[in-house]
């Protein structure tokens, strides 16, 4: 009879071993899954950003004139501004005026490159920007120039007129004459003394037929 009960005993606590690993090796995963998935975290508030860009005009022409500079995001899934297209948005800038892309909107903290450059052919300079977005809500974003060392204090752009004209360098003076000018004048002149020999000839042979 102890036997029996003892065997009973021992059935029983073999059934609870299994039952609690089996327990475990269920729990275990899903807890580890729950520690690990902090790829959904969200910053609440999320951070806001704007990437400002400066126009400046040397020159006394282009004031009025239109400008175009783009923002591109490097990867396809950055966070844009209101109104980009498949990661690219373009702004215009009238005169010298600073301006930005508009809100960019981070929930989640990363990093995202982007690049800002010129969309109408008039200055081959052009940044990438960092915008770093942390935990606490806070954020950072660097600009680098292209071609250039360090870091870039601003974006800025710089057109440069002369003469009242889009192209840069001193305007024209005077000394440039036109060439076919230079021809009618020297032509003018050869007529006039040309005539002026004729008529110092005919009064001299007038002058020794009276004699």
């Amino acid at each position: 009879m102890k036997l029996t009960i003892n065997n009973k005993i021992r059935t029983a606590k073999i059934l609870l071993a299994v039952i609690a690993t089996a327990a475990i090796s269920v729990i275990v995963p899903v807890e580890s899954f729950a520690l690990n998935d902090t790829a959904g975290e969200k910053l609440t508030p999320p951070v806001t950003v704007n990437i400002p860009v400066t126009r400046r005009i040397s020159g006394n022409s282009g004031s009025k004139e239109e400008y175009l500079f783009t923002l591109t995001a490097e990867k396809p899934d950055n966070p844009m501004p209101e109104g980009s297209e498949k990661g690219t948005i373009t702004i215009k800038v009238k005169g010298g005026e600073k301006i930005d892309f508009g809100d960019i909107t981070i929930e989640h903290p990363d990093t995202f490159y982007y690049k800002v450059s010129r969309a109408d052919n008039r200055d081959d300079r052009s940044y990438r920007v960092m915008i770093a977005a942390f935990r606490d809500g806070s954020h950072e974003m660097i600009a680098w120039e292209s071609g250039a060392d360090g870091k870039a204090e601003e974006i800025i752009f710089e057109d440069k007129f002369g003469g009242g004209s889009d192209k840069s360098g001193p305007p024209k003076t005077g000394d440039e004459l036109n060439v076919i000018e230079l021809v009618a004048i020297a032509s003018a002149v050869i007529l006039c003394m040309t005539a002026l020999a004729a008529l110092i000839m005919k009064r001299m042979r007038e002058d020794q037929y009276d004699k």
